[in-house]
């Protein structure tokens, strides 16, 4: 992490990687980083080749920079990049093109918040298979009515989605490619009025207002949905409830103050939203009022637990607030605004590890991060993780690579490139059904016979 500006105390084995050496290919958006973005980024990723900061310089067909502290050029020709110098002993060597580097540029390019293909909750991990199917990973005898994904202990939902939440209790939600959103499990009356039982496992369909682009579940008996527009509206307890002869009816209520929103909150803790300036709010569960987080600035995504929320911004830094341990070497702290994680640069996904939102003995628990070189760095207490001891600055996940999502509740999972899920932290080896001490694991496990896209 010292080519990002601190962190770890030593150099880690990614920021000593050769510049010529090319990261994971990107996602599928066509936009290139512009010669400049590219050069901006090199100092602030390489310093130890690229200090301070110089003026772009032109010598056809190059825009180039001259760092004579180290006799380094770096250049870009069209959409090729170059250095010469110290670096490569003085010889011209074409490094990639704009298009290699474009996930390290801007590494928010390279996930697709709003599909998620494998989501982690406290009593289910949900992954989404290539055709569509979400797969449930849960405690034992957990919708036993379904049928079992061949080679594996997961449960097949019979409802095809785009993306998936789940809940800190035994409920989740799907979404169609039609803005339709469905829940399954242990939910309240949010759904259509009257009451899911604990044991009923097929969708049923929710009713919002207007087509659905996430859903954030709140507990067993509540939800918010954010919806096309911008809007979001909660329902359930938090929503409009009427006593009628056949029980309890509920009616989604906007929240108020809230509109051109960008993202909900992920994760299993309180609802924060991400507005369209950047900001983030922090919605009160028991009254819908907002509050803007103080310094939470060009954000693009939070994630939370009960006692912490971390953020991921659109330059690839992290904030984070709460009573949280800010990866500075030191112990936890309260902070009602959001500070800068230091030494963490290209982050592409963010995720909180706790206790669920709403428990009065949560504690500064666990935060993880996913950088655009496909590796996990980790700190935090250990409660849920299960460290040996608190991790003060963040550190990477051992012998786990090449990883393309990230999500975390009461432990956290991943969706490796070749499409295999892994897992780590409290319960993960139930979830699994693989033999672990108390259900829990210390190192990545892999869960058996999921193969995701």
């Amino acid at each position: 992490m010292a080519g990002c500006g601190g962190g770890a105390a030593t150099v880690e084995p990614h920021t000593r990687r050769p510049l010529a050496a090319r990261p994971a290919e990107a996602a599928a958006n066509p936009a290139l980083p512009s010669a400049t973005e590219l050069l901006d980024w090199a100092e602030r990723a390489y310093p130890q080749y690229f200090p301070s900061h110089t003026p772009d310089q032109q010598f056809d067909p190059y825009l180039y920079r001259y760092y004579p502290q180290t006799q380094n050029y770096l250049g870009v020709s069209g959409e090729d990049i170059f250095a010469l110098g110290s670096l490569t002993g003085y010889q011209l060597l074409r490094v990639g093109t704009l298009g290699d580097w474009r996930c390290q540029v801007r590494p928010t390019d390279c996930v697709d918040p709003d599909r998620p293909r494998v989501v982690a909750g406290v009593a289910a991990t949900v992954a989404i298979a290539a055709d569509g199917r979400p797969l449930l990973l849960a405690v034992p005898n957990t919708a036993p009515d379904l049928p079992l994904l061949p080679g594996s202990t997961a449960r097949v939902l019979p409802l095809a989605a785009r993306s998936v939440a789940v809940g800190s209790g035994t409920h989740g939600a799907l979404l169609g490619s039609d803005g339709r959103a469905w829940a399954w499990g242990q939910s309240g009356g949010w759904i259509d009025g009257g009451l899911l039982p604990a044991a009923a496992a097929s969708p049923r369909l929710m009713v919002w207002p207007g087509s659905v682009r996430q859903v954030h579940l709140d507990s067993d008996r509540s939800a918010t949905a954010l919806l096309d527009d911008g809007s979001v509206w909660q329902s359930g307890e938090l929503g409009d409830m009427q006593l009628t002869g056949n029980g309890w009816v509920y009616t989604p209520r906007r929240v108020r103050g809230l509109a051109g929103v960008k993202s909900l909150s992920r994760g299993i803790g309180p609802l924060h939203a991400v507005l369209a300036d950047g900001s983030v709010a922090d919605v009160q569960a028991s009254t819908s009022v907002t509050r803007r987080v103080p310094g939470a600035t060009a954000v693009r995504a939070v994630a939370c637990a009960a006692a912490h929320c971390i953020a991921l911004r659109e330059d690839g830094t992290v904030l984070a607030w709460g009573h949280v341990f800010l990866g500075d070497g030191r112990g936890p702290s309260h902070r009602t605004d959001a500070a800068a994680v230091p030494g963490l640069c290209n982050v592409i996904q963010v995720a909180a590890a706790g206790r669920p939102a709403g428990r009065t003995d949560a504690l500064p628990s666990d935060s993880a991060v996913l950088t655009a070189d496909g590796r996990i760095w980790r700190w935090g207490a250990g409660d849920q993780l299960r460290y040996a001891e608190p991790i003060t600055v963040p550190q990477p996940v051992p012998g786990l690579t090449d990883v393309a999502e990230l999500s975390c509740a009461s432990h956290c999972v991943v969706r490796r490139r070749d499409g295999t899920v892994w897992g780590w932290g409290l319960d993960v080896a139930v979830h699994f059904n693989v033999p672990g001490p108390d259900g829990y694991a210390t190192a990545p496990i892999q869960a058996p016979g999921v193969l995701l896209p």
